[in-house]
């Protein structure tokens, strides 16, 4: 599982970083866009992502 606090919609940092730091386990990384607030999930075989389980709340 990947968790993360995010402290602001427009900074993704915190979980584009947890995503980065299971990119050994899972094959997936998250590039940052340059002003923070969107990311792009990539895998490194060409896997269709999905996500499950996402908690939000705020």
């Amino acid at each position: 599982a990947i968790s993360a606090t995010v402290g602001s919609t427009s900074d993704l940092s915190a979980l584009a970083d947890a995503i980065n730091a299971k990119t050994a386990e899972t094959g997936l990384t998250a590039e940052l866009a340059s002003n923070k607030a969107s990311f792009t999930l990539k895998s490194a075989d060409g896997y269709d992502i999905k996500i499950e389980n996402f908690v939000h709340s705020g």
